[in-house]
């Protein structure tokens, strides 16, 4: 299937990255005094991007490059030996921190596509992502909705470096069903939480997962129990390769699909 660009909408998208990216371009080896993990990994994934667009005053610009490499020793100074991140109202939180490594697999992807030039940040930020990934796999969450943030940065990692064991912790989280109402409402009622954290992810299993036919929405009758709300999702497993998958419930993509994701999103 061909699929034509909205060249209009990418040249703006471009532009709002120049915002920022720009200012930390022109003066690339300041220190991100007071950045927060999060932001320093926004800031990282921002100024790839920004590299590697046509449409960005920043393309090929070594001093792009330059400040995303002074913030990834910025982000990789706050990596503890946990793999997760200090800072921050939760120290060492495997949600937390999987808010910064769904920004970290974002900029590996663009970086690796660059080749040659973009090596040493790919290797940088494939080594940040890597610490993460047990620690992510095996800790728990503290929200409902942390939960599907945890699952898109599992997703995110096993994009880039394949490991059955992410998709099955993956399995594991959906298990428990997913908690969004016929009308579109997660259990935590928040239009702000379901627009920034909890939507976005359902859009990103199917993408970063190597079986793009798993996380569905099934028309089903079997009843599954959501154990955040107490109400009834319905459920189709799905298979490739004789392996199980859990689909989402039914209504739960069509529901999250309007809502935008912001970079400045909660957690």
């Amino acid at each position: 299937m061909q699929i034509t660009l909205d060249r209009e909408f990418v040249r703006a998208v471009a532009r709002a990255a120049d915002r920022p990216a720009v200012p930390l371009a022109s003066s690339p080896d300041q220190e991100p005094a007071g950045v927060s993990h999060r932001g320093l990994a926004r800031r990282v994934r921002t100024l790839l991007a920004a590299y590697r667009s046509p449409d960005s005053t920043l393309h090929g610009s070594d001093r792009a490059v330059a400040a995303a490499m002074t913030h990834l020793t910025a982000l990789r100074a706050v990596q503890s030996p946990s793999g997760l991140f200090a800072g921050g109202d939760n120290v060492q939180s495997p949600p937390d921190s999987a808010f910064t490594i769904n920004d970290v697999c974002d900029a590996h992807v663009i970086a690796v596509s660059a080749g040659p030039e973009l090596r040493e940040a790919a290797d940088v930020l494939a080594e940040i992502a890597g610490a993460a990934s047990d620690s992510l796999r095996t800790g728990g969450v503290h929200t409902p909705n942390h939960r599907w943030e945890l699952c898109a940065a599992l997703a995110r990692l096993h994009r880039s470096f394949p490991d059955d064991r992410l998709l099955d912790r993956i399995d594991a989280w959906l298990a428990e069903g997913v908690d969004i109402d016929a009308e579109g409402l997660y259990s935590e009622r928040s239009a702000n939480y379901a627009a920034h954290v909890s939507n976005p992810p359902c859009c990103c299993w199917p993408t970063c997962s190597t079986a793009p036919t798993c996380w569905t929405p099934s028309n089903a009758t079997s009843p599954r129990p959501w154990t955040s709300s107490g109400r009834t999702a319905r459920w189709r497993p799905s298979t490739r390769d004789g392996r199980t998958r859990t689909a989402l419930p039914a209504g739960a993509l069509p529901a999250a699909l309007p809502a935008a994701r912001d970079p400045h999103r909660p957690g």
